[in-house]
């Protein structure tokens, strides 16, 4: 089996990175929208690798566009897991989970632990339905887990996490956002939504990165360029010769600089693309010289052999 890790980096509830330039690695909203439920999400009945004596449930899809979870028994437990998000070139992953928790089990039973647990882990490569039928992944689960890596939030303001401090997610709408730097050798992750204790609807999941898009400039095309993992570095996309240019020089490449935030720096050596013969720069563009100026230099030309023989 290919290994995998876990990842999620605690942020808070309420994230202040840019919108701006993302590229949608998956979005429920459009299932909701079009009137569908949450195709490739599985939600496990009896899920092997008995992670404590607890009774599993299942996540219920009765409302369309969303995931209902509502038993509140302290023995009761369920699991609801994504479809393989592949990251393709991205290099840093960000999660948004949209929810609300409408109660809890009483906090008068000691035995009671509430909390919705939302975990990501990162995989070679997809594989498939198998992590009802496949204990050892889910004992995994558990030996991976770290407190200083998942959320991990009672659901109630009367009750502190096992860190001490007291978190309130009672009500509607409530955000859950993170971002998981993409390791050497993994290409996609699953998300695994862990309910325990309370009554919660899953409402949306969007799962993107951040990309510098696709830019003409002139003659030079620049490809998208995913932005880097940590805030402080930029990467770089080559330019390519279009249309009637072509590339002067091998060693001197027109480049951009894609920024943290999405956006592109001020490119660098444009010239290097220069209009092939019979080609001339008009608004930027190499275009088709016009026969009387072809003529003329054609002349010209002429003329300059006639002094010189």
């Amino acid at each position: 089996m290919k290994t995998f890790t876990a990842f999620f980096y605690l942020l808070l509830v309420h994230s202040s990175y840019t919108l701006a330039a993302k590229e949608l690695l998956l979005d429920t909203n459009k299932y909701q929208a079009a009137n569908l439920g949450w195709p490739g999400w599985k939600s496990c009945t009896s899920p092997p690798g008995h992670l404590g004596n607890w009774a599993y449930t299942k996540f219920l899809n009765e409302t369309v566009g969303k995931y209902t979870i509502c038993y509140q028994g302290h023995h009761q437990r369920a699991w609801l897991i994504s479809p393989y998000i592949p990251f393709g070139v991205a290099k840093k992953v960000y999660v948004n989970i949209e929810y609300s928790t409408k109660s809890n089990c009483s906090i008068r039973s000691k035995n009671c632990t509430s909390f919705l647990y939302f975990i990501g882990l990162q995989f070679q490569e997809n594989i498939g339905n198998q992590f009802c039928e496949k204990s050892e992944l889910y004992s995994r689960i558990r030996d991976t887990l770290d407190l200083e890596e998942i959320i991990h939030a009672k659901e109630s303001s009367l009750l502190a996490d096992q860190k001490g401090r007291k978190v309130s997610l009672l009500g509607q709408h409530r955000k859950f956002a993170a971002f998981v730097t993409v390791q050497e050798n993994m290409n996609g992750m699953y998300l695994f939504l862990d309910g325990k204790g309370s009554c919660s609807i899953i409402q949306n999941v969007q799962v993107w990165y951040k990309v510098c898009h696709p830019k003409q400039i002139g003659n030079v095309y620049f490809p998208a360029a995913a932005t880097e993992q940590t805030g402080t570095n930029v990467s770089y996309s080559n330019g390519s010769c279009t249309g009637k240019s072509q590339l002067v020089d091998d060693k001197v490449q027109p480049i951009m600089s894609c920024f943290p935030n999405g956006t592109w720096s001020k490119p660098q050596n444009l010239q290097s693309c220069a209009c092939k013969a019979g080609h001339e720069l008009q608004n930027n563009i190499c275009q088709r010289m016009s026969e009387n100026i072809i003529v003329v230099i054609i002349v010209f030309d002429l003329y300059l052999s006639y002094i010189f023989i």
